[in-house]
C-alpha cells in the first residue's frame, strides 16, 4: 500500500512540475490530462490483468527471445567465438561474455530490418493507426501528434516522426512538443530487444512484456505531457478527426528490409 501511493504522489509531482513549467498555466488541458491517465490504467490492465493481454504479453517475451536468439545464430557465424557467450564466459570470466559492439549491434540490426519489412507489408501501420485512433478520439489530439506518438511505441526517435513526414513542415508548435516528447518517452524495437538481452544475462526472463507495457503506456503520458507544457492556441492541419496517412518508403521488401538494417 506505501508503494502505490509514493507511486501515486510521484504522478501528481510530475504533473504538478510540467504545469508549472507550462507556456501557459491558464489553459489546462483537463480533459487530454484526465482522458491520457484513464488510457495508461486501461492499458496497464488490458495488458496486465486480462487473460488476453497476459497472452500477449507471453507472446512478446516469446518474440523477443527467439529474435535475440536468431541475431546471436547469425552473429556466431560472422564473428565465431567472439559471439558465442560461453565462449567467452570461460575465456574472461562468467561476467564478460558479451562483446557489445558485435552481439548488441546483430539485435538491433535484425530487429530494425524486420520492423521495416513489416512496415513496407503495412502490418506495423494497422497497429500503429489502432493505437493512435483510440488517443485521439479519447485525448482530442490531432491526427499527426496521436500518430506519431503510437509510432514512437514501436519504432525510434528518428525513424516515427517519418510516420507523418508530409505533415512535419507545418506542425504546431505543441505538436512538435508532442513528437519530440513522444520520443523520448518510448524505447525502439531494437532498443528494447537489447534491453532484454542484457536482462537475460542478469537472469531477468521477464523483460520484453514489462518494456512493451511501458512503452504503450508512455505514448499516452508523453501527449499529456506535452499538452500542459504547451497547450494547443494554434489551429492544426490534421485536428478534428482528419486522418493523417501513412505513406511507404519502399519499393519492395527486400529494400524495405536494406533500409532497415
Amino acid at each position: 500500500m506505501e508503494s502505490r501511493l509514493i507511486s501515486f504522489l510521484g504522478l501528481v509531482v510530475m504533473l504538478l512540475l510540467a504545469w508549472a513549467v507550462s507556456l501557459n498555466r491558464k489553459r489546462f488541458p483537463w480533459r487530454t490530462v484526465l482522458s491520457g491517465l484513464a488510457l495508461q490504467l486501461l492499458f496497464a490492465v488490458l495488458i496486465l490483468k486480462t487473460s488476453f493481454g497476459r497472452t500477449v504479453f507471453q507472446l512478446a517475451q516469446t518474440a523477443v527471445t527467439r529474435l535475440i536468439g536468431f541475431a546471436n545464430d547469425g552473429a556466431s557465424m560472422v564473428f565465431g567465438p567472439l559471439a558465442q557467450a560461453e565462449v567467452l564466459g570461460k575465456s574472461f570470466g562468467p561476467g564478460n561474455s558479451l562483446i557489445l559492439a558485435i552481439t548488441v549491434t546483430a539485435t538491433i540490426i535484425l530487429v530494425s530490418a524486420l520492423s521495416a519489412l513489416l512496415y513496407h507489408w503495412g502490418v506495423l501501420q494497422r497497429v500503429v493507426r489502432g493505437v493512435a485512433w483510440v488517443m485521439e478520439r479519447a485525448m482530442r489530439t490531432s491526427g499527426s501528434e496521436s500518430l506519431s506518438a503510437a509510432a514512437n511505441i514501436f519504432m525510434g526517435q528518428t525513424e516515427a516522426p517519418l510516420v507523418i513526414k508530409p505533415y512535419l513542415a507545418r506542425l504546431t508548435q505543441s505538436e512538435v512538443l508532442a513528437v519530440m516528447i513522444g520520443g523520448m518517452a518510448t524505447i525502439a524495437g531494437g532498443v528494447l530487444a537489447v534491453y532484454v538481452q542484457f536482462g537475460e544475462q542478469a537472469g531477468r526472463t521477464d523483460m520484453a512484456g514489462h518494456l512493451l507495457t511501458a512503452s504503450v503506456m508512455s505514448a499516452p503520458a508523453a501527449l499529456l505531457i506535452s499538452k500542459i507544457i504547451l497547450p494547443e492556441t494554434e489551429l492544426s492541419e490534421t485536428a478534428g478527426g482528419a486522418a493523417a496517412s501513412v505513406e511507404k518508403t519502399s519499393t519492395n521488401s527486400i529494400d524495405a528490409l536494406c533500409h532497415g538494417a
